[in-house]
């Protein structure tokens, strides 16, 4: 699967990037909200990690600019954050990201998401 992640830990970001490419996944990291939803248009991933709090914006200002453009309304977002509040997921939720996953979650947790947006969603299994 081809996945975005957008965060601006470039630590977590880089450690997200090398599970996700030692399961098979190709990644692509971003750090703000401009540069998340501009390579979204034009690279079109098969699924967006989103960190809620990032530079030059927030998840829900992303998932909203997506979902205004046809090419990325339906690329599941997951968002990542360290600092879910019930008022924030249920905002998700109405927003229609995929998930919301909390952090600290585990590789398994993430693989399996993942591995369920394949299977439901229609993404082409990775190489």
């Amino acid at each position: 699967m081809r996945v975005l992640i957008v965060d601006d830990d470039l630590t977590f970001s880089k450690m997200l990037k090398e599970t996700l490419d030692g399961y098979g996944h190709v990644s692509d990291l971003t750090f703000d909200a401009m540069s998340g939803t501009q390579r979204a248009i034009d690279q079109h991933p098969e699924v967006i990690l989103l960190d809620k709090r990032i530079p030059a914006g927030n998840a829900f200002i992303v998932k909203e600019r997506l979902a205004r453009n046809e090419s990325t309304r339906n690329i599941p977002v997951i968002m990542i954050t360290g600092y879910s509040t019930d008022e924030d997921t249920a905002q998700a939720e109405k927003m229609g990201f995929y998930k919301v996953m909390s952090k600290p979650f585990t590789a398994r947790d993430l693989i399996e998401t993942l591995g369920h947006i394949e299977r439901h969603e229609g993404a082409p299994a990775a190489a």
